[in-house]
């Protein structure tokens, strides 16, 4: 086989490269413009994240329409056209949203001199949804060169400006940066699009889309809140500083798992395609192969990642004291993959309804227990992550126990507990958080943690492996 040839192995290169990259532009980041200005830009950045996620859902019922519908090309060319459309007058409530805050001067981010930044991120943020919409019909289309335009630009043009400026120079530069990249990849989707993107007005099938995009806009806005609403905490009732060096560890967890959502977000839309089917058996047996392989291979690069985390600061002293958070955060991160496949499950079976509620009831949860956590216990920002990893690991049960009635006879909560947190990577995910909270200044420690998990899961490691070789001898595996 010729890998140079194989689509597939060349996006997930990419990726791999592309995300590696991210990891060192992250330091790098935070080396040069320091803590204060890197609290700064991880508040620009969690404003972009909140304006990223109202998008009412839109992409992503596109997204779920033209997958599941592919074969009928009159009726996805409409519902491209009706997406353009909404988009259009998503980027108009944006500006009207701001330009309101503008006009009855409502105090906003003072704290962090964010007017200075606000015409870029509004730029950013409706450039980005184009982006976004644009790379979830390209990815149904297996046309992976524009997104992988779109998910390189960004690390390849930060990492060449950042050792020309500093402080907040190099803070206005990395803005100017992501506006630059938001319309290169603007520009490269349109001018290689399978399809067309004219905008067009149908006020049935609009009717249709918004249907199906207001519950997974609530189930997608909810779920990424819940992390965001996290940071939002840190970042108001902690220092600058503080925020700073949380910044740094969420980024940095965070870097690791987007190395292996880069394969999920390939085979998202052949999940929807194939978890519409009715036979359940087949569905069962998709789902185990890739939780096992997914899940299993996202858990240990984890581990390993936490084994290294303290030799990384040994170039960063400054960052000393992000130990423990990192872990915390890391741990909280990769839990989410645990989850892997029941979404997906739902929304092809059309229960984007349930979804959507239980994902509003764990935020809801989420910003309690932050509240309690901060007003009440008095932690301090290294332990607020606990919040979100309590509310995750509910989420993730009560998503699975729904998802496994879909193609279960026989369901319980035993059964559902045992699939989504079985004692294979339960009991490495433990031991890190036991050693992190008695013993966090020995690095040694954390190797036990990855030899567990060695031995724990030499099966799901191996299927892994098993399963990326017939993807990469056949890049047609995943097209929908």
């Amino acid at each position: 086989m010729n890998l140079f040839k194989n689509k597939i192995f060349i996006y997930t290169s990419s990726r791999y490269l592309t995300y590696g990259l991210h990891f060192l532009n992250s330091l790098l980041i935070a080396r040069f413009l320091g803590v204060f200005y890197l609290g700064i830009w991880g508040f620009v950045m969690l404003v972009l994240q909140y304006l990223l996620r109202m998008n009412f859902g839109i992409s992503n019922s596109i997204n779920a329409i033209v997958s599941i519908n592919k074969n009928n090309s009159s009726y996805v060319s409409q519902v491209i056209g009706i997406g353009v459309t909404l988009l259009f007058i998503l980027s108009a409530l944006i500006l009207f949203f701001f330009s309101f805050l503008y006009f009855f001067s409502i105090d906003f981010g003072t704290k962090y001199s964010f007017e200075q930044y606000l015409v870029y991120i509004i730029a950013i943020a409706i450039l980005s949804h184009f982006n976004l919409f644009f790379s979830n019909i390209f990815r149904v289309y297996g046309k992976l060169s524009a997104i992988t335009f779109n998910q390189t630009i960004l690390p390849v043009l930060t990492f060449l400006s950042i050792f020309f400026f500093e402080g907040k120079e190099l803070l206005i530069v990395l803005i100017r940066v992501y506006l630059l990249s938001s319309v290169l990849s603007i520009m490269f989707y349109l001018f290689t699009s399978p399809v067309s993107f004219k905008p067009i007005i149908n006020r049935d099938l609009a009717k249709k889309v918004l249907s199906k995009a207001f519950y997974l806009f609530i189930y997608n806005a909810c779920f990424y809140l819940i992390i965001i609403v996290t940071r939002t905490f840190v970042s108001d009732y902690f220092t600058i500083e503080e925020f700073g060096y949380f910044t740094f560890a969420f980024t940095l967890a965070s870097a690791v798992l987007l190395i292996f959502e880069s394969m999920s977000f390939l085979i998202f839309p052949k999940l929807l395609n194939r978890f519409s089917q009715k036979d359940n058996l087949n569905v069962v047996v998709l789902l185990d192969s890739l939780r096992d392989s997914y899940v299993s291979i996202s858990h240990l690069s984890m581990h390993v990642v936490i084994l290294f985390y303290p030799f990384c600061l040994l170039f960063f002293p400054e960052f000393i004291s992000t130990g423990k958070v990192f872990v915390f955060t890391a741990l909280t991160v990769v839990i989410t993959t645990n989850l892997f496949g029941y979404q997906g499950l739902m929304i092809a079976r059309e229960k984007e309804k349930t979804i959507s509620f239980i994902t509003v009831f764990a935020l809801i949860l989420n910003l309690i227990l932050n509240y309690i956590f901060i007003n009440f216990f008095k932690f301090q920002y290294e332990y607020v992550m606990l919040a979100t990893m309590i509310t995750y690991f509910i989420y993730i049960f009560i998503v699975s126990f729904y998802g496994r009635n879909i193609i279960y006879n026989r369901n319980n909560f035993k059964a559902t507990f045992l699939d989504v947190f079985p004692l294979k990577w339960m009991i490495p995910f433990l031991s890190s958080m036991f050693i992190t909270f008695l013993y966090d200044n020995y690095i040694i420690f954390y190797l036990i943690p990855v030899i567990l998990f060695f031995i724990l899961n030499t099966k799901g490691l191996i299927n892994s492996f098993k399963m990326a070789r017939n993807i990469f001898a056949n890049s047609k595996v995943l097209d929908v």
